[in-house]
């Protein structure tokens, strides 16, 4: 339905003819005629039904009902406008329960069919009754109740059987012992008859096996019942084809009567599964309806022993008898009565579990599923999980409700979708249409502010199915002022896809042709351009034909477009017309209102429907004369323009509104008709039809009544989703005869969703949508199928930020699966790689969102770490931890290949995963690894004005590495370079090192002055693979000045240097620096701090004096001398004696002899096999930094032995102690393995 607002004038159903005679049509259409008589439907399940009703009493109307679809539905339509003194039912029955068709009526479900049972009594006399001829109908106390409830929601006497019916000799009797009221009917058969009837009316599938499981290992195992129907099973058994039972129900209460859609799991309690894989016991019914027990609980079982099922064979199943010994389900029935099941059977570490939404396809194997069992949480009614049973993945949810009577109420919408220009009276969401990706929606009493008059001229809106607005489709009207106002620009949209392009229809049915042709209509069609790409027009100019009232595509493109009041014999009839273009926009034909014999405002194509390339049109004005206004009818076309089929309100009376909306699924088979104004409870309740069009002539299968009648108008919308079915109960209406209109007073509004199944009519309510908002917002108004997962509503006068600015919800129906994709990522070798979200291709075509990831399997090589922990098998990682960059892989180190680890898993909802795994394969690049060397220690070098200075020492860059043991690659040289480049001038060739490692350089001769200069370097290497190391950094010290020999000035600080040839060199009594250059030389430091370099030879260096001429230490301390000294051996094999003072000592190249003297002194060998000297002599403990086992040794001297010497540990530092003596620390060296080698020798 189509609703603009509230004026009067904006709908209007009623001729100035017809208003004369509304009052006497009124009176004639709410009078009936009374057909007293008796009516009997019987249960095609019940035993030879044939010969039950072969000798009916005469006179008795008889219904078969079809086992496929809704037995109370079915009852309800065979009812309407008819009346009987006397209702029979024939059918199996349980205590509480009836079986009727596809469905059970049950006191479970009273609230359900409530509606429906209401409109019985409209169908019976004051003193109708109904007789039930089921066994147990009335049995118990749940049973009285059941008969007492259908007695007061039909206001008939009832009469039932507390007992078995049928059979004597089965113990059956046909006495309806229950009574309300006084039962004025006799039996529907005759005597003969029930005395040669050979069945009884029982249920025999009050209980089915919706799972059993082979648990985790051995005989760990459980079986789950479902109740169908209301039933004692006390005295029960459950066990295989073994003639004892694993155990029997016993005669506690709780068996009494057991509520259907009660769950009951039944677990080895010999083997504990329970710990294993379900929750903690349950051993009451309680409101959750649920039982958890093992089989050895001596209260609610007597005790058996528990066989085990084997899953390999068909006679090793779970099989369920009544306290008669009868089997009620057999799980795969071989040589046993009962019912067949599926052979299908779980293996280890499985379940089965039965996923039909009705008992009805309990037979099928397609109605079961197989799936992994593992350890969840309980919920009501559920064991195992979210859903009931552990392995059904939700799709039984829906048959548990149903037999539990509950229904679903959701409120929250996933998406909103406010007006995005939200001015007072825009009527957003007034017509939707979806092609699964986009939403058009309709605002057409939007405002052009800029232009006075501009009301109603509307917009259209296209979004996401995010909500995100994608575009805006403004009028494209030139009209203005009064001819441009009130064009109502996107009454009715539509939008379809056609070879990857998007074509969007929008129409404005009150388009003007001009001042004096009105409402003459109008429909644009879009594409990816901003201007209409096509522009269709009405048949004529001349008439106010409101062309674009309905619009609908075919499924080959083709565009139908409705007007209603095109007048058939005048321009004022209103009868109504359809025009077909084809997906260029050109004309396939016009199709006229087909009556011929009253026409009058049958408003032929208010509403339309795609059936395939058929063509489903409305008439909600239709009437067969003035008395019959606006009952309506409905009709399906050919393309070509021929009838096929005619709907005929099958409850007609006047303003009714039948054929407003209509609908049909997708390959055209059934087609839903609303009519929003039927009285059903209360003015304008609503009723919704839905037929059968296989047939040559609609066959009517289901009446949908509204559920609750204080949203009224049921029917005004109307829309299939796959099999299920939406129905819209948005508004009231005002129906002024004397005015002529219709005026529609909207309610908050709700939206009803019918679950239905493939190829069957149990349409079942198992939903309410209900109002987001709190107002009178005509929700339900329009609504549109996303996919089958999802819908969107409307609520066109929703105050979103202005009075009746409208606003639009997305609402999931059900759950889908997700699914996800394969998946290959990369990384660079001996890094790690961060997962994201989108790495897991995770869609859901029901608009969720990731929420969690299963790891099914793991890998075999590198790490798949969640916040630095190894990921375990089956590990579920929330999405918040993913966004926090908390799963990682790092491969192996220095590990590279294509395809070179990969992990499966599974992408989650929230409610479920998806059914397949996905595999995310790691890509490993390989990288070339920097390389790795070594360098000599840092230089020292003198030069003199004039002289050329040029030092090479040989292997100073050594020990060049490739990287990882699986590259090859070679050193392709080193590069040295200056930290500071203006230092470049103390150089005439700066420092080069030859791929062997040796390092060159040759210093300035034109350096004058005296002092020194330290210039600093980086050097890398580069490997055949164009890798570079990191940089090394060394350092060499220039001096430069005249040689100066020994004072005793203390304060003077002098250069001295040697030639290249053997020299002996002593310092003054200053801070001196001597470099001995080239040669074997002999330096002493004499006193002062003074740095001493060796240079290239063999030399022998005093910190301070030889040791034999040495004054003593006070004399010398107490003239201010100081003895610090820094002494560098250099090149070659060195002996260096420390002196007094706290001196630091290097080896550096060569194998030195290092004499710490008096003083802490701190030592370094760097390269060479160099020896350490402890000297019983000298005072002061020594910190040895680098001592080498294996290579560098310590030389006992002043009276010391190896033997006398005592290793402690401290810390990670070894202190070497003789007697009293603390001779030296020697750094990260454990005591043991000094010990433990041959590291002393003496001097």
């Amino acid at each position: 339905m189509k609703i603009l607002s509230n004026k009067s004038s904006d709908i209007s159903f009623i001729s100035d003819e017809e208003k004369i005679l509304a009052t006497e049509a009124s009176k004639f259409i709410s009078s009936g005629l009374i057909n007293k008589r008796s009516i009997i439907f019987v249960d095609t399940r019940v035993p030879d039904y044939q010969s039950l009703i072969a000798n009916i009493q005469p006179g008795t109307e008889v219904v078969i009902l079809d086992p496929t679809k809704d037995g109370i539905t079915q009852i309800t339509e065979s009812l309407l406008g008819k009346q009987y003194d006397s209702l029979h039912i024939v059918s199996h029955g349980s205590a509480g329960s009836l079986q009727l068709g596809s469905n059970y009526l049950n006191s479970g479900n009273f609230s359900q069919y409530e509606s429906q049972l209401k409109l019985w009594k409209t169908s019976l006399t004051e003193e109708a009754d109904i007789l039930l001829y089921g066994c147990d109908v009335a049995a118990g106390e749940v049973g009285v109740t059941f008969v007492q409830q259908l007695s007061q929601m039909t206001g008939a006497d009832v009469a039932a059987s507390n007992d078995l019916t049928g059979n004597a000799a089965l113990g059956g009797d046909w006495d309806l012992e229950v009574k309300t009221g006084s039962i004025e009917s006799s039996l529907a058969f005759s005597n003969q008859q029930l005395q040669t009837y050979n069945s009884t009316l029982n249920t025999p599938l009050s209980v089915i096996i919706n799972e059993w499981s082979q648990g985790n290992g051995g005989n760990k195992e459980w079986v789950e019942l479902l109740v169908t129907t209301t039933v004692d099973m006390r005295g029960w058994t459950l066990g295989d084809t073994a003639v004892t039972p694993y155990t029997t129900f016993s005669n506690d209460s709780t068996w009494a009567n057991v509520a259907a859609g009660t769950i009951i799991v039944i677990y080895n309690g010999n083997t504990n599964e329970r710990d294993d894989i379900l929750p903690a016991d349950d051993l009451s019914v309680g409101s959750d309806r649920r039982i958890i027990v093992a089989h050895n609980n001596t209260n609610l079982f007597t005790t058996g022993t528990w066989g085990g099922f084997a899953n390999g064979t068909n006679t090793d199943n779970p099989i369920l008898k009544n306290s008669s010994g009868t089997v009620v389900h057999d799980w795969d029935k071989s040589d046993n009565s009962g019912f067949t099941a599926t052979a299908l059977r779980p293996g280890f570490n499985q379940a089965v579990s039965y996923i039909a939404s009705s008992i009805g396809g309990v037979d099928t194997a397609s109605s079961y599923a197989r799936t992994s069992v593992t350890a969840n949480t309980a919920t009501s009614g559920n064991p195992n999980g979210g859903t009931p049973g552990a392995a059904n993945n939700e799709n039984n949810t829906d048959l548990i409700n149903t037999l539990r009577g509950v229904v679903k109420v959701v409120s929250t919408p996933q998406v909103t979708i406010n007006n995005p220009s939200p001015i007072a009276n825009g009527l957003f969401g007034s017509s939707l249409a979806s092609n699964g990706s986009e939403i058009l929606i309709g605002s057409p009493g939007t405002e052009t502010a800029t232009v006075n008059g501009d009301k109603y001229k509307g917009n259209a809106y296209s979004f996401n199915t995010s909500g995100s607005l994608q575009r805006t489709f403004s009028n494209p009207s030139t009209q203005t002022t009064t001819q441009g106002s009130n064009e109502t620009f996107g009454f009715a949209v539509a939008i379809n896809t056609v070879s990857g392009s998007t074509y969007y229809t929008i129409s404005a049915p009150h388009y003007d042709e001009s001042t004096w042709v009105q409402d003459a209509g109008r429909v644009y069609r879009y594409d990816s351009s901003s201007t209409p790409q096509q522009t269709l027009d009405n048949s004529v100019t001349n008439d106010d034909s409101e062309f674009g009232a309905a619009v609908v595509i075919l499924s080959d493109g083709t565009v139908v477009v409705g007007a209603p009041e095109k007048g058939k014999t005048t321009a004022t009839d209103n009868a109504g017309q359809i025009r077909l273009f084809d997906s260029s926009g050109q004309l396939i034909r016009d199709v006229v209102y087909p009556v011929t014999s009253y026409v009058q405002d049958a408003r032929f194509g208010t509403s339309l429907a795609a059936a395939g390339n058929d063509i489903i049109v409305g008439a909600p004005g239709f009437a067969t004369s003035i008395l019959s206004a606006t009952t309506g009818q409905a009709y399906r076309y050919k393309k070509d323009g021929t009838l096929n089929q005619t709907f005929t309100n099958p409850n007609g009376s006047a303003f009714d509104f039948f054929g407003i909306s209509v609908a049909s699924n997708s390959d055209g088979t059934r087609v839903l008709i609303g009519a929003p104004g039927e009285d059903i409870g209360t003015d304008n309740a609503g009723v919704v039809y839905l037929y059968d069009t296989t047939t040559t002539a609609p066959t009517l299968l289901r009446t949908f009544t509204n559920p609750d009648i204080t949203n009224r108008g049921f029917g005004s919308s109307v829309a299939f989703i796959g099999d299920d079915i939406v129905i819209g109960a948005p508004t009231n209406f005002n129906i002024d005869v004397l005015a002529g209109s219709v005026t529609p007073v909207p309610d908050r509004g709700a939206v009803y969703f019918y679950d239905g199944e493939p190829g069957f009519s149990t349409y079942t309510l198992s939903k309410i949508f209900q109002n987001p908002g709190t107002g009178n917002d005509g929700f339900g108004s329009a609504m549109t199928k996303i996919n089958d997962y999802r819908v969107a509503i409307a609520a066109p006068y929703a105050d979103s930020a202005n009075t009746d600015a409208g606003a639009a919800y997305i609402f999931k129906l059900s759950n889908a699966t997700p699914t996800a994709a394969n998946k290959a990522v990369t990384v660079d070798e001996d890094f790690t790689y961060i997962f994201s979200t989108s790495d897991f291709n995770f869609a859901d075509v029901d608009g969720d969102t990731l929420q969690k990831i299963q790891i099914t399997s793991l890998v075999t090589v590198g790490s798949l770490l969640l916040d630095d922990v190894a990921v375990n098998l089956n590990q579920e990682i929330n999405t918040v931890d993913i966004v926090a960059g908390k799963l990682k892989f790092t491969p192996v180190a220095n590990a590279n290949g294509l395809n070179y680890a990969n992990f499966s898993f599974k992408v989650g909802d929230g409610e479920v995963f998806s059914s397949s795994n996905s595999v995310m394969s790691v890509n490993v690049n390989a990288v070339n690894d920097a390389p790795t060397f070594s360098i000599g220690g840092n230089q020292s070098v003198r030069t003199i004005s004039g002289q050329t200075v040029t030092k090479i020492i040989q292997g100073w860059a050594n020990n060049f590495d490739s990287g990882a043991a699986n590259e090859t690659q070679t050193n392709s040289g080193y590069t040295v370079s200056l930290v500071n480049s203006s230092d470049s001038n103390f150089f005439t060739i700066a420092p080069i090192i030859a791929p062997n490692g040796d390092l060159t350089y040759t210093l300035a001769n034109n350096i004058t002055g005296t002092g020194s200069k330290t210039i600093g370097f980086q050097v890398t290497a580069q490997d055949s693979g164009g890798a570079i190391s990191a940089a090394k950094n060394f350092k060499i010290t220039v001096t430069s000045g005249a040689i100066n020999f020994v004072t005793t000035d203390p304060t003077n600080n002098n250069i001295v240097s040697a030639t290249t040839n053997t020299d002996t060199l002593m310092g003054t009594d200053g801070s001196d620096r001597i470099d001995g250059l080239a040669g074997n030389d002999k330096i002493y430091g004499g006193l002062g701090n003074d740095r001493i370099i060796g240079g290239d030879g063999d030399d022998i260096l005093y910190g301070d004096l030889d040791l034999a001429t040495k004054p003593s230490y006070a004399s010398l301390t107490t003239n201010n001398f100081t003895f610090d000294d820094i002494i560098q051996g250099n090149a070659g094999n060195d002996t260096i004696y420390g002196g007094w003072g706290k001196d630091t000592l290097y080896g550096n190249d060569g194998d030195d002899i290092i004499w710490g003297g008096d003083g802490n002194d701190t030592m370094w060998g760097v390269a060479g096999k160099d020896t350490f000297v402890l000297n019983g002599t000298d005072t002061g403990t020594d910190t040895i930094q680098d001592f080498t086992l294996g290579e560098d040794k310590f030389g006992c001297a002043g009276g010391l032995l190896p033997a006398s010497l005592v290793l402690t540990q401290q810390g990670s530092d070894t202190l070497i102690e003789a007697g009293t003596l603390s001779l030296a620390v020697v750094k990260n060296m454990t005591a043991a393995s000094l010990k433990n080698s041959d590291s002393f020798r003496l001097m």
